[in-house]
Protein backbone atom coordinates (compact mmCIF):
# COMPACT_ATOMS: atom_id res chain seq x y z
CA UNK A 1 0.00 0.00 0.00
CA UNK A 2 1.21 3.53 -0.92
CA UNK A 3 1.15 6.56 1.08
CA UNK A 4 -0.93 8.36 -2.01
CA UNK A 5 -3.38 5.22 -1.01
CA UNK A 6 -3.95 6.04 2.23
CA UNK A 7 -4.08 9.22 2.07
CA UNK A 8 -7.81 8.81 0.19
CA UNK A 9 -8.76 7.39 3.82
CA UNK A 10 -8.76 10.69 5.26
CA UNK A 11 -12.36 12.52 5.86
CA UNK A 12 -13.76 9.20 4.69
CA UNK A 13 -16.52 7.54 6.76
CA UNK A 14 -16.87 4.16 8.07
CA UNK A 15 -17.86 1.52 10.50
CA UNK A 16 -15.71 0.71 13.86
CA UNK A 17 -16.43 -2.55 15.64
CA UNK A 18 -15.97 -3.90 18.94
CA UNK A 19 -17.12 -6.44 20.55
CA UNK A 20 -21.44 -6.59 19.84
CA UNK A 21 -21.13 -2.77 19.09
CA UNK A 22 -20.42 -1.13 15.68
CA UNK A 23 -20.94 2.47 15.06
CA UNK A 24 -20.07 5.31 12.26
CA UNK A 25 -16.58 6.59 12.36
CA UNK A 26 -14.66 9.51 10.65
CA UNK A 27 -10.97 8.89 9.58
CA UNK A 28 -8.88 11.67 10.65
CA UNK A 29 -5.26 10.51 9.59
CA UNK A 30 -3.29 7.93 8.75
CA UNK A 31 -0.05 5.98 9.70
CA UNK A 32 2.26 3.03 8.96
CA UNK A 33 2.75 1.30 11.98
CA UNK A 34 5.13 -1.62 11.70
CA UNK A 35 4.23 -2.04 8.48
CA UNK A 36 0.90 -1.78 8.68
CA UNK A 37 -1.70 1.04 8.63
CA UNK A 38 -3.41 2.79 11.60
CA UNK A 39 -6.22 5.27 11.09
CA UNK A 40 -7.11 7.88 13.37
CA UNK A 41 -11.12 7.70 14.44
CA UNK A 42 -13.53 9.68 15.85
CA UNK A 43 -17.23 9.00 16.52
CA UNK A 44 -19.44 11.16 13.79
CA UNK A 45 -21.85 11.56 16.45
CA UNK A 46 -20.26 11.88 20.33
CA UNK A 47 -16.62 12.84 21.12
CA UNK A 48 -13.31 11.58 21.45
CA UNK A 49 -10.65 9.71 19.12
CA UNK A 50 -8.00 6.63 19.27
CA UNK A 51 -5.72 5.10 16.63
CA UNK A 52 -6.84 1.40 15.56
CA UNK A 53 -6.00 -0.71 12.95
CA UNK A 54 -6.58 -0.04 9.64
CA UNK A 55 -9.04 -3.46 8.83
CA UNK A 56 -10.88 -3.01 12.26
CA UNK A 57 -12.94 -0.25 10.48
CA UNK A 58 -15.23 -1.45 7.95
CA UNK A 59 -17.24 -0.31 4.59
CA UNK A 60 -14.70 1.85 3.41
CA UNK A 61 -15.07 1.30 -0.58
CA UNK A 62 -11.89 3.38 -2.17
CA UNK A 63 -9.73 1.85 -4.31
CA UNK A 64 -6.12 2.10 -4.95
CA UNK A 65 -4.42 3.31 -8.36
CA UNK A 66 -3.91 -0.47 -9.62
CA UNK A 67 -7.55 -1.30 -8.68
CA UNK A 68 -7.47 -2.80 -5.13
CA UNK A 69 -9.59 -2.36 -2.58
CA UNK A 70 -8.43 -0.16 0.48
Amino acid sequence: MHVRDLAKLIDQEGNFEIDSLSFPVLIKDVRMRFGAPDVLITPVSGSGERWVARERVTGIYLSSDDGRAL
